[in-house]
């Protein structure tokens, strides 16, 4: 198919009132056709206002391949050739460019010794979302004293919390959560639950903010590090409501006195520690 238009219609065009006819009469013939999708037909009326211009650009960036179109149709130009050519054939869009994501054969094997097989080879793999993040078991050594390993990557550097383009890796290791370890490491049955709670807590807001959210470790921690205290007292207020004579249905109901002693001793705990 042939046709010609005598000057440039669209943005910063001539816009002759029958050559705005004619683009705006090819373009609404396409839409009508659902080759631009999402666009109402034009009004052909050889008035180049702002749905035209956009109807231009949406073809431009469709159809050619622009990143930036300049919804404008030129005399013989490129969009004018595209936009009456017998076959039309959306340019698949291009992959957002990025740095190349590459690992010397030193980090590789550091991943491996630190963090395992399975977390290693999520992170050597190029990321295809803006940010991802998943949890690993700690392994090895780690798993001493840490249940787990959060870690986030992003191939991005444009990405939120990356504000060091190196680190483009980030992790934070999990502290354990369970009777026996916590046992091991608290003076008595107050400071045992406190602990525990606080550990299972923090486990909980990590998963959340990092895994689910994807946020990186470093802002999640920051976060959670400004409302630290108040965390701290709450847990502490929900924990003796749920022992006392008149917390959940069930529960152990000890006699007021050792209530009161048990709420002193972990108050005298807690302020050494919220200091």
């Amino acid at each position: 198919m042939e046709t010609y238009i005598d000057a440039s219609v669209g943005q910063n065009g001539v816009n002759r009132q029958v050559d705005v006819i004619v683009i705006q009469s090819r373009l609404t013939t396409l839409i009508n056709d659902g080759l631009l999708p999402g666009l109402a037909p034009l009004t052909v009326d050889g008035q180049c206002g702002p749905k035209t211009k956009d109807a231009i650009g949406s073809f431009q960036r469709r159809f050619l391949g622009y990143q930036n179109p300049d919804k404008r149709v030129d005399k013989a130009g490129q969009t004018l050739a595209a936009l009456f050519a017998a076959h039309l054939k959306p340019v698949p869009p291009k992959p957002p460019s990025g740095p190349s994501w590459t690992f010397s054969d030193a980090e590789k094997a550091s991943l491996v010794r630190d963090f395992g097989h399975e977390a290693a080879a999520w992170v050597l793999k190029t990321p295809t979302a803006p940010a991802e993040a998943r949890e690993f078991p700690a392994t090895g050594s780690l798993a001493q004293h840490y249940t787990s390993i959060l870690l986030w990557k992003s191939a991005q550097s444009n990405t939120q919390c990356v504000s060091d383009p190196n680190k483009r890796v980030q992790g934070i290791l999990m502290l354990r959560n369970d009777e026996a370890y916590w046992r091991a490491r608290a003076r008595n049955n107050t400071e045992f639950h406190i602990r525990k709670t606080i550990a299972t807590t923090a486990l909980m807001d990590y998963r959340d903010y990092v895994v689910a959210r994807k946020m990186c470790p470093g802002v999640a921690r920051n976060r959670l590090l400004s409302i630290q205290k108040d965390l701290n007292y709450q847990m502490f207020l929900g924990f003796f409501q749920m022992m006392s004579p008149i917390g959940l249905g069930g529960a152990h109901a000890a006699n007021s006195g050792a209530i009161a002693e048990g709420i002193n001793k972990a108050m005298e705990w807690l302020t050494k520690q919220l200091k």
